[in-house]
């Protein structure tokens, strides 16, 4: 009896609980107020649809774009069912059916699928009407509401809803078919221009502009200048400001002429060089020593388009490949294009560009008619016991080379220095032999720029080692013995550095030293003679001391302690040189010291 009344006790208790339960449930069902069932959510959820309609009641009942993705066959239907209970918008078919221009523009975009609003359409009454989007993959109409055209125009799009209220329906990706939907003249490459044009009444700013036409690619690009091209039209410029009658102007019209007639294949040819306008900064002066040039005997020597100095425009992938046809001084064979770029990239100041750099005013050449006078200073014995010292040091500038000793030797030689050229071989030789000459090393006066006859590998490493503060390389001699890199009494710098092109160099061992063995491989010009044809290519008076002596009468050096032959080598014509030194002062074109 026990056991069944605890049997039934139980129950009753469960009984009464389940009861109380329920009776509380109730209670709070009707005591709280109830929400309503929202069945997009519910249905999306049921249908596990990952896309959500983003419905934005505003104040005044505008309807807002569904959001991108929604489902293909769930979201146009849910959005409308959603719409027409709370009252807030008309569905996009009715809209469709009042709007024929839309319809129309639906039916002529079928074979794509776009459905573009056209600008007759926006510009009824100042608002947009509500556009049909290029929804090709999920074909949504988007939904629009005809009451909003009070304050801002609503159009449906895939990507984005704009911040102003005016979005342009456009599609990005119509690449395929190129459908330029819309504004005014604003089809792209791409075939991407499906925006409409929107009309805001209060500024009236379109939202496609003739800009976005030239940024999408519609304008014409013009063809690459080549470098002839550029050279002939800087010619053609400096001969317009010169006055009729003018001599070199029949000279100048002959370059331009070489410069438009050259032929293919012209890079592989040893006569000829890149064309360079250089040569019109050094013509100022009327009575430079270069319009005489022009117009005598020696000019059929002068070619004036061949570059002077090299700094960074001067390489490229191009004259890499065209240099390496010529080794030495002479071209780029057997260096590393990575060398080439690497030094040229440093030598990119506008000191770098014109010789007389000091003269320079805020990085400009000075338009005036300033002539420059330079001494040209070699080594030659005769220059011992001439006593031309201050007469040199009178000049503008005063050029110098390789053993350049003037302590001692003030009377004859003078004491400035205001170019010293040089090859890192025979700079390093002239330090070499110093216990027998007393030449420790370059010279080192204010504003001295040191100018490189680069002849090597060595030389475009040694200006990228100093230029980036590295330890310059040494380099293996033609002896077996390792040559230590030269040192410098001053810091050498990018403004302090003149690099000579190697095509000037070619140029002067073809057309001015003229040597029998020009066309040998191992042939070019000395130091000195390089030296002085640079002056001659940019001085407008060219005063020289040290050259062409004779053999017989005078030292190899002026400062010789002993009296020293002069030493003809293989590599050097020193009697070719010799010869153009007396020719060019017997044209007048030079002013050579010279002894009895």
């Amino acid at each position: 009896m026990k056991g069944n009344l605890s049997i039934r006790l139980f129950f009753g208790l469960c009984i009464a609980g389940t009861f109380l339960m329920f009776a509380l449930y109730l209670l709070v069902s009707v005591g709280s107020p109830r929400k309503p069932v929202d069945a997009t959510a519910l249905i999306l959820h049921v249908d596990s649809v990952a896309a959500s309609t983003k419905e934005n009641y505003i104040k005044d009942g505008n309807v807002a774009a569904t959001k991108e993705n929604d489902n293909k066959d769930r979201i146009a239907a849910i959005t409308k069912e959603n719409d027409n209970k709370d009252g807030i918008a008309a569905s996009t078919e009715e809209q469709n059916n009042k709007d024929r221009n839309a319809a129309l523009i639906k039916e002529k975009n079928t074979k794509d699928g776009n459905a573009v609003s056209t600008k007759e359409h926006d510009n009824k009454d100042g608002n947009s009407a509500s556009t049909k989007e290029n929804n090709n993959k999920d074909g949504n109409p988007a939904l629009t509401k005809e009451k909003n055209i009070k304050y801002e125009n609503v159009t449906s799009t895939k990507e984005n809803d704009n911040k102003d209220g005016n979005a342009a329906s456009t599609k990005e990706n119509d690449n395929k078919d190129s459908n330029a939907a819309s504004t005014k003249e604003n089809d792209n490459k791409d075939g991407n221009a499906a925006s409409t044009k929107e009309n805001d009444n209060q500024d009236k700013n379109a939202a496609s502009t003739k800009e976005q036409n030239n940024k999408d690619g519609n304008s014409t690009w013009p063809k690459k200048i080549t470098n002839e091209q550029i050279f002939v039209t800087n010619v053609e410029n400096y001969l317009k400001g010169l006055t009729e009658g003018n001599h070199c102007k029949t000279f100048l019209r002959k370059v331009i002429q070489r410069a438009k007639s050259r032929t293919n294949g012209w890079q592989s040819f040893q006569n000829h060089s890149l064309l360079d306008s250089q040569f019109i900064r050094y013509l100022k002066c009327p009575t430079s020593v270069r319009m005489r040039m022009m117009s005598d005997q020696p000019a059929r020597h002068f070619a004036a388009e061949t570059p002077i100095l090299a700094w960074n425009k001067h390489y490229s992938k191009a004259e890499y490949q065209r240099l390496t046809n010529f080794g030495g001084t002479f071209g780029w064979k057997d260096i590393k294009e990575m060398s080439i770029a690497s030094a040229l990239a440093l030598l990119n100041s506008s000191h770098n560009r014109y010789l007389f750099d000091d003269r320079m005013v805020k990085g400009r050449i000075p338009n005036d008619k300033k002539c420059i006078r330079c001494a040209v200073v070699g080594n030659g014995g005769i220059l011992n016991g001439s006593m031309m010292g201050k007469e040199i040091d009178a000049n503008d500038y005063v050029f110098r080379v390789n053993t350049a000793l003037t302590k001692g030797h003030e009377n004859d030689v003078g004491t400035r220095t205001s170019f010293y050229c040089f090859t890192l071989v025979t700079y390093s030789n002239s330090i070499a032999q110093r216990f027998r000459t007393g030449f420790y090393g370059a010279p080192a006066d204010e504003g001295i720029r040191y100018v490189f006859f680069a002849n090597s590998l060595w030389t475009y490493k040694f200006i990228s080692a100093v230029l980036n503060k590295r330890r310059p390389p040494r380099v293996s001699s033609r002896k077996g013995w390792w040559m230590m890199p030269p040192k410098f009494p001053k810091q050498l710098t990018a403004n302090n550095i003149k690099l000579v092109h190697p095509d000037f160099m070619r140029y002067l061992k073809l057309s001015w030293v003229n040597s029998p063995a020009k066309f040998r491989s191992v042939h070019t010009p000395s130091t000195g003679a390089s030296m002085l044809l640079l002056a001659l290519h940019t001085c407008d008076e060219v005063n020289v001391y040290g050259f062409g002596g004779s053999d017989a009468k005078f030292s190899d050096h002026y400062y010789d302690k002993t009296f020293y032959k002069r030493v003809h080598y293989a590599n050097h014509d020193f009697r070719a040189e010799d010869k153009l030194w007396h020719l060019l002062h017997e044209r007048g074109i030079i002013n050579l010291y010279t002894r009895a």
